[in-house]
């Protein structure tokens, strides 16, 4: 991919692709990062790209792929009760609201890369089943299914957690 290429790439979608990993990380900053990184991956790996997807949704593909694994990196959970403790001047709505943030992405860390990819779409950018079947190449039964599975887990997880038994989430 020639500068020319990769500057029109990032032109067309540098904003969507920022707005993804604002909604996914929460953070403008990391946002930020994340969007450059993501370009690096893509100029890189355009040789790659197969022709039988559509490019923009590649791009999203590359770009939620590479935020999880950034929220995978983070420890979210230290995060949220170093804010917590530290007795900041947030409001308490504001600090419950980071908490539970954290505690859902712990919760998605857990879980394969397709299932997570399957939550986010499904929840986080309020795609159809359809819409994520046919993104990710499975039947839509499959999608309901592993929705089902995660919901259920998390669940579990977080009864675990109410009743004092914390070694669920280490």
């Amino acid at each position: 991919m020639n500068r020319g290429e990769l500057e029109t790439l990032y032109r067309d979608y540098a904003p969507v692709i920022f707005r993804r990993c604002l909604a996914i990380l929460g953070d403008r900053d990391e946002a930020s990062d994340a969007t450059h990184d993501i370009f690096l991956k893509l100029r890189d790996a355009m040789a790659t790209f197969e022709k039988r997807a559509k490019l923009s949704s590649w791009i999203y593909r590359v770009a939620t792929n590479h935020c999880l694994n950034v929220l995978r990196r983070r420890k979210t959970v230290e995060r949220a009760h170093l804010v917590l403790a530290s007795g900041s001047a947030q409001p308490p709505s504001m600090a419950s609201a980071i908490a539970r943030r954290a505690l859902v992405q712990q919760l998605l860390a857990r879980f394969d890369d397709r299932r997570v990819q399957i939550v986010v779409h499904v929840y986080y950018d309020g795609m159809a089943h359809r819409e994520v079947a046919e993104l990710l190449g499975i039947s839509e039964r499959a999608v309901r299914k592993s929705l089902k599975t995660a919901l259920d887990s998390m669940r579990d997880q977080v009864e675990a957690l109410r009743l004092g038994r914390a070694e669920v989430m280490a």
